[in-house]
């Protein structure tokens, strides 16, 4: 099974920007800073000293999706213990998007935290599932280079390059 990173929240700058403001400048947004603030030095050591328990879940995806006016993407997922679950459909490159394949496996991992906001009224856990990693078998796909990086298509989907 060839599976590739497709989201690493290492590298989503933007995101961990943003849920930092978030947490540093309101009382109601933003998570928690129970293991540090999120994506900082101290939170990854956490996760790395299992302070901050790092859960994996793996399965097939079984739905690919937008959700809201803001068409947010989604996929959906079901486990080896026939457990569904939905998740948020991350990339750090763009044309990864076109990786969430129904049918394909998958892996998961995240992490739980506190939502600052309290939503229970709503029937809102105040638990965030906090997407750390995205993992997606393309073991039947072609590999391609593409800028510097070795990267895999679905031949009849993706048009890109490639050259090895």
């Amino acid at each position: 099974m060839a599976l590739l990173t497709v989201y690493d929240l290492r590298q989503d700058h933007q995101r961990v920007s943003w849920v930092q403001e978030a947490t540093r400048i309101t009382k109601d947004l933003g998570l928690e800073p129970t293991h540090g603030l999120f994506g900082s030095a101290e939170w990854w050591r956490n996760i790395e000293s299992k302070r901050l328990p790092l859960i994996q879940v793996s399965g097939i995806v079984t739905d690919i999706y937008s959700v809201g006016e803001a068409e947010h993407p989604e996929f959906t997922m079901v486990d080896e213990a026939g457990i569904e679950s939905s998740w948020t459909r991350e990339a750090n490159r763009i044309e990864d998007d076109d990786l969430y394949v129904i049918g394909r496996r998958v892996e998961v991992d995240y992490v739980l935290q506190r939502r600052r906001l309290d939503l229970t009224d709503l029937g809102i856990d105040l638990t965030e599932k906090s997407l750390v990693s995205v993992r997606i078998d393309v073991s039947r796909s072609r590999a391609y280079r593409y800028r510097s990086s070795l990267r895999y298509s679905d031949e009849a989907e993706l048009e890109r390059p490639r050259m090895i």
